[in-house]
């Protein structure tokens, strides 16, 4: 169960917005990112409020490094969405693959149950849990800009200005994310 790296980038961003959509049916009220502009900008990343990274501060998350195996991240995944599955999941067929139906909401509910089993990046952990955060995003954010990818930091967010990068651009990407948050 290999998926290509666009994909794997692209469930990122989805997986960032289903677990706001679920800490925030936990009684969180996200922030609405009233900054975001309706440019052609690709995020990687959702929106939470201040006080709903607080209260997930403290649940412990796989971590995926940028440096993890492509099979040790679809290993995290299928443990994540069997745990889903298991909590009454809706499950549909992607590509030949069984997932989770992100849009019904039972498998809404079922991802609270397992937000501890949600993989989670080097840079979404340090945005839970380190006070330095914005200033590792901006050095972040300037080292792939040292690399000529057009990026920002938009609020607490990285976003890129011409969609996601080039698979060659993302081994950039990630080196320069290892460099600004450690080795986690």
């Amino acid at each position: 169960m290999t998926y290509n790296t666009n994909f794997r980038r692209f469930a990122v961003f989805i997986t960032a917005a289903v677990t706001a959509t679920a800490l925030a049916a936990c009684g969180e009220n996200p922030a609405p990112n009233n900054d975001a502009k309706q440019q052609d900008v690709a995020t990687i990343v959702g929106t939470k409020s201040p006080s709903a990274a607080a209260s997930s501060a403290a649940v412990e998350r796989p971590l995926i490094r940028p440096d993890t195996s492509d099979e040790e991240k679809d290993r995290l995944d299928q443990l994540w969405n069997e745990c889903r599955k298991a909590n009454g999941a809706k499950m549909e067929i992607y590509q030949g693959e069984e997932i989770v139906d992100k849009t019904a909401p039972e498998s809404e509910r079922a991802t609270e149950k397992c937000v501890n089993k949600l993989p989670e990046d080097l840079w979404e952990r340090a945005k839970r849990t380190d006070p330095l955060y914005e200033d590792k995003l901006r050095a972040w954010v300037k080292c792939i800009q040292s690399h000529g990818i057009k990026a920002k930091a938009e609020g607490k967010f990285l976003s890129y200005e011409k969609g996601l990068p080039s698979e060659a651009e993302q081994k950039f990407v990630d080196q320069c994310e290892m460099d600004a948050f450690g080795k986690g």
